[in-house]
């Protein structure tokens, strides 16, 4: 803050200060022009100084204040609503007894604690409820389909929350792969960059689904 102040005053008072009038022929400094006017006519080049001064300073000061009380005040609120502004996961995610159903018939049944770094994979065949657990679990699940079991992150209960205060990011499996590559192609785009390996990883994940060589 005494960085930015110091910063901001002395562009006000190097800048602006001596900023020159032309006008009749001649060119003169403000504090010039200042002691020539009088009445209201040097009360007006006064204050057009102090505002043509003060500016920077002003600006200069918002400009490095205002992100990071905007940051503040958006921790609070994403706190008060049981978000946490974080990108690293710091809880496990515990899936107690979840059933998913459709017109009475079960589609999936999982009972598992993922913790931060794991990945849990849900395998089976289209209309199984491998996304439809994803929708329970962040909270858009369809009416059509009838779930139970526990939901919990950490020692947060996630069913009794809504959807936007959850904390969870759900990425709906739309059609977006490169058509020009193969199926293998698509899985090695989407490993890491540091990954080593990545010909192992794919010939591998490719063998679990019976989809060699694809």
């Amino acid at each position: 803050m005494l960085t930015a102040f110091a910063v901001g005053l002395a562009i006000s008072i190097g800048q602006y200060l001596p900023t020159q009038l032309l006008g009749a022929g001649r060119v003169t400094t403000v504090t010039t022009e200042v002691a020539l006017a009088s009445g209201s006519n040097r009360r007006l080049i006064g204050v057009w100084a102090l505002v043509q001064a003060g500016l920077p300073l002003i600006g200069f000061m918002l400009a490095l204040t205002l992100p990071p009380l905007f940051w503040a005040w958006a921790a609070v609120n994403f706190r008060r609503k049981g978000m946490t502004v974080t990108a690293t996961p710091t809880a496990p995610l515990r899936l107690e007894q979840v059933s998913i159903a459709l017109v009475g018939r079960e589609l999936l049944a999982v009972d598992a604690t993922i913790a931060p770094g794991e990945v849990l994979t849900v395998m089976g065949p289209s209309g199984s409820g491998k996304s439809t657990l994803l929708a329970y679990i962040a909270g858009f699940l369809d009416r059509e389909f009838t779930a139970s079991g526990g939901v919990w992150l950490g020692e947060r209960d996630l069913l009794n929350r809504p959807a936007e205060a959850r904390g969870i990011g759900l990425l709906f499996q739309d059609p977006l792969l490169f058509p020009h590559l193969s199926v293998a192609g698509n899985l090695r785009f989407g490993l890491p960059r540091q990954s080593k390996h990545k010909h192992q990883q794919v010939t591998q994940a490719l063998e679990q689904i019976g989809a060699s060589g694809v």
